[in-house]
């Protein structure tokens, strides 16, 4: 169990240099942390599935590479699905039941609650685990960016989780098909409702809300909603109808780590990303200098509007 908040600058910090080290080194040596940051670090990396006994994970490669500031939301995301998905943990259960069936609670309820289920753990310590789970959702050096809880005062309740990027939340469903569905290319809606963890649970969101995702989701060619209306042998189920209320998810994805990177190319909360798109076509391909043609253009067009002259012209020039 981890026993001090997240430090994302220590735990960036660790995922960079192990991705950047030679084989054969030992990557802690370069690292400008002391040894108590460092074991911080390398727990919350362990305990969110980003570091095991033989390095970075593909999520920890993958964040490593496209979100190495720990900036982006789906990089939130990534740490909250697999601390939530960690078996028999207090994390587990938090996420996945006591707030499926608590919207609003405060400390002590929630306290309370626990000291019922983990009987084995002292009443500081389960008091201190408790504390630490709910400042990892409400702190800024926490991943606050998934928005998944509020706090106001004394009152903790259900967020309004971000959920805007379709591969984040692909790569979300694909996460807890692996855990409760294994290999499985089809599943009903009712069972993905149903699930232990839930889609809903995981998200932070309704079951009517759920909906909406997958409706999405299939829009974007990540499943395929058929119906479970009889069909002739060899043929496809039909596409399922809008007044279908139970049907079959079908999944078309090949792995999650494929719909991981896309989350991140298409992921707008990372601040340097919306200047990464705006220069496209500016920066060249084979040198990443600046085009300053394109800068010209715009400078004349803006000068012909203003009916003047304009210093910028004689620069670019």
């Amino acid at each position: 169990m981890i026993t001090r908040p997240l430090k994302k600058d220590d735990l960036q910090s660790l995922l960079v240099v192990i991705a950047k080290a030679i084989p054969g080194t030992n990557p802690t040596k370069q690292m400008d942390l002391t040894p108590s940051a460092l074991s911080n670090a390398t727990q919350w990396a362990k305990e969110s599935c980003l570091l095991d006994e033989r390095g970075l994970t593909p999520e920890g490669e993958l964040m490593a590479v496209k979100d190495p500031y720990l900036e982006a939301t789906v990089t939130d995301w990534v740490m909250h699905i697999n601390l939530s998905l960690a078996s028999r943990s207090l994390w587990s259960y938090i996420v996945c039941e006591y707030l499926a069936v608590h919207s609003q609670f405060t400390f002590d309820d929630l306290l309370e609650d626990c000291h019922q289920v983990f009987t084995k753990q002292t009443s500081e310590q389960l008091k201190k685990n408790v504390n630490l789970i709910l400042r990892t959702y409400t702190e800024k050096s926490g991943i606050l960016g998934i928005n998944f809880l509020n706090k106001t005062k004394s009152i903790y309740s259900i967020g309004n989780p971000q959920c805007s990027n379709v591969y984040t939340i692909g790569y979300l469903l694909a996460r807890i098909w692996e855990y409760s569905f294994g290999s499985r290319d089809a599943v009903l809606v009712t069972d993905l409702l149903d699930s232990k963890p839930s889609f809903a649970t995981i998200l932070g969101i309704q079951e009517a809300e759920v909906r909406t995702q997958l409706n999405n989701l299939a829009e974007h060619q990540i499943i395929e909603q058929r119906s479970i209306k009889p069909h002739e042998l060899g043929t496809r189920a039909s596409l399922k109808s809008e007044s279908d209320l139970n049907y079959q998810v079908v999944r078309l994805w090949s792995n999650s780590i494929e719909l991981l990177e896309r989350a991140y190319e298409n992921d707008r909360s990372t601040p340097n990303q919306p200047l990464i798109n705006s220069l496209e076509g500016i920066l060249d391909d084979s040198d990443d200098i600046l085009d300053f043609s394109h800068l010209l253009d715009w400078t004349l067009g803006f000068m012909l509007i203003q009916g003047g002259s304009c210093p910028m012209i004689k620069m670019a020039s």
